[in-house]
């Protein structure tokens, strides 16, 4: 994934001055929400989005226009249905815009700063198991703004050279998870490791932690033979809540790459449920077909 904040300040230490495009408010059908942003230039070219379309096209022009003015400015934008249509687009939408000049000051890099403090993603995605998939997974969820935390027992798996988009990289026993992290809601949990023993060893000890997400890849066989198991040492269905397994949107999937991509749905998907997005209601028919077509 593009990072934008960090192509804003490079631009901004090297005498470029920028306009900042923020969406303070959006309704209807636009496409991005409140806090996406992007950086416009005196060329009228932008890094970033806020949301594509003859909406962006027009918040361009007016940020390059504000940027040679040096001057700031709110202004609306609508979209209507009927304009839409004769552009082609989908569906309307109202857009309350920000715009922001931004030179080498300190004034301007603190308000990139709180912008990215403000917008990025602080979620992190623990995959143990370093296998195929989960290189594929780790490329994907870094192209889309994921931190990628990597955990393997095995030297020759858990290393940079298959993992160089990875946050961090942990090779040790799958027993001693819990030594190591300290899970928080905004979390996932991937579990696909080699083996169900070791499947099981990390499932139990993250279930009863407070990550948002916890999904488990592997058979159906398995997934019983995994929760019987569990069932019998005193785990309960309230310990399986936030469990998933088979993980991924159930697509036909059979590659690593389209595994990886899968699971990767899934996880926006449920990323989406725990903030509450504007859009996930229109996704939730989608959302509750995956689960079903799962069981």
């Amino acid at each position: 994934m593009q990072d934008y904040i960090s192509i804003a300040k490079e631009k901004l230490k090297n005498n470029i001055d920028l306009e900042l495009v923020v969406i303070l408010s959006s309704s209807g059908g636009a496409p991005r929400t409140t806090g996406a942003y992007m950086f416009v230039d005196s060329e009228a070219k932008s890094y970033g989005t806020v949301g594509g379309g003859t909406v962006e096209f027009k918040a361009t022009k007016d940020a390059r226009d504000l940027l040679l003015k040096k001057e700031n400015l709110e202004k609306p934008y609508n979209l209507t249905m009927e304009a839409a249509e004769n552009l082609g687009m989908v569906c309307g939408g109202n857009v309350n815009l920000r715009f922001t000049y931004l030179t080498n000051d300190e004034k301007s890099f603190k308000i990139i700063d709180e912008l990215d403090k403000k917008t990025s993603n602080k979620s992190i995605v623990y995959i143990f198991g370093a296998g195929h998939v989960s290189m594929e997974l780790t490329n994907v969820l870094d192209y889309i703004g994921y931190k990628v935390v990597i955990w393997d027992n095995r030297e020759d798996f858990a290393n940079a050279n298959r993992f160089p988009n990875a946050k961090e990289i942990i090779c040790g026993e799958f027993k001693k998870i819990n030594k190591k992290i300290n899970f928080t809601t905004d979390d996932f949990v991937v579990i696909m490791t080699r083996g169900h023993v070791s499947d099981y060893n990390c499932l139990t000890q993250v279930m009863r932690t407070n990550a948002g997400y916890i999904g488990m890849i592997g058979s159906s066989e398995k997934n019983k033979f995994v929760r019987d198991k569990a069932f019998s040492e005193g785990f309960t269905e309230v310990d399986f809540k936030n469990v998933h397994a088979p993980i991924g949107v159930q697509v036909g999937a059979e590659t690593p790459e389209e595994i990886a991509i899968s699971i990767a749905c899934e996880i926006v998907l449920y990323k989406s449920k725990m903030e509450n997005r504007r859009k996930y209601e229109a996704g939730k028919t989608l959302f509750d077909t995956c689960r079903d077509y799962k069981k």
